[in-house]
């Protein structure tokens, strides 16, 4: 027969502090429930595990032993429960979180870098990934905390996740200030448009058909996509040398835009834009450094959004 656990805890407790009455109170039980539970055990063991002097205990021989086989065991459990607590207090482990290529390096090491002065013990490990990637390492818990680019398909929806937006980034499909001056001599004419070539980050083009009903109201779907490439820069750096127009986010591309060396295609005064959110699985509850850094980042990306004019507003 294998004794009761919760004894053999009451026996640890009734040892450890020498007293019944000691016992009683670290348990929260009665003193007559833990001297009830103590003979219990000595019947299931068949041994005696205290001498019993009038207001002291003393532990015979086979107490003694029964005590050092069982006390690491409960000593470890206790160390493993005040450090819990103290974890609530003093944060510390690895947070891991995944984000946007672009977007998390941009934004993300100066946000980390503020963290950690707070939360010295706080250590982070950082995915940079596409939102298929991301959204797969937290669905199966290899991620904490996931930062994906939402832009509104049916995809997005069947993930069944929570979907918390926090900044919205506008994106624009820019040229070389040649390469629209020879291909789009009269502006920005949808025919002239089905004409030109075109940068993307994948074979479908889901970014540039968004673009396209977004501002034509039309899903053309026969666009010569030249290069293919899951890298901003390279399609930035694609652009630069004429090779077509392509989609990236605007503040990559300001200072380009100020020199006249990229044009951007504005159809309307409104902009196509790419809106970060965390995603939550509903049930799943985070640990506190997790939060923090939850908590650190939303208060960043909401400052962000104050700072950059229009990337908070809401999308059209």
């Amino acid at each position: 027969m294998h004794p009761d656990f919760n004894r053999l805890h009451l026996f640890y407790q009734v040892f450890r502090n020498a007293s019944v009455a000691k016992a009683a109170q670290v348990l929260f039980v009665t003193q007559s429930a833990v001297s009830q539970n103590l003979q219990k055990l000595e019947l299931e063991l068949n041994i005696s595990l205290f001498h019993r002097f009038p207001k002291r205990l003393v532990p015979t021989t086979a107490g003694e032993q029964l005590y050092q086989s069982i006390m690491p065991f409960f000593t470890s459990i206790d160390t493993a429960i005040q450090s819990i607590h103290s974890a609530d207090k003093h944060p510390q482990g690895i947070v891991r979180i995944g984000a946007p290529p672009v977007f998390g390096a941009e934004y993300l090491p100066g946000i980390l870098s503020e963290f950690r002065k707070k939360y010295p013990l706080v250590k982070v490990a950082l995915m940079l990934a596409d939102q298929r990637s991301i959204v797969d390492a937290y669905r199966s818990s290899e991620l904490d905390i996931a930062l994906v680019d939402i832009f509104g398909n049916k995809e997005e929806e069947s993930w069944n996740m929570i979907q918390e937006p926090l900044v919205d980034e506008p994106l624009v499909l820019i040229g070389s200030s040649e390469y629209v001056h020879t291909n789009l001599p009269d502006g920005p004419q949808l025919k002239a448009m089905q004409r030109c070539q075109y940068i993307a980050y994948k074979q479908q083009a889901p970014e540039l058909h968004d673009w396209f009903i977004y501002h034509f109201d039309e899903d053309i779907r026969e666009l010569d996509v030249v290069l293919t490439v899951e890298s901003v820069h390279a399609v930035i750096n694609a652009v630069r040398c004429g090779m077509g127009f392509g989609i990236v986010p605007l503040y990559l591309v300001q200072s380009y835009l100020k020199t006249n060396e990229l044009v951007s295609v504005n159809v309307s005064n409104n902009s196509v834009r790419s809106r970060i959110s965390l995603l939550r699985l509903p049930g799943r509850k985070p640990g506190i450094g997790e939060r923090l850094l939850v908590d650190a980042v939303k208060g960043a990306f909401a400052r962000l959004s104050e700072e950059v004019g229009g990337m908070n507003s809401k999308r059209h």
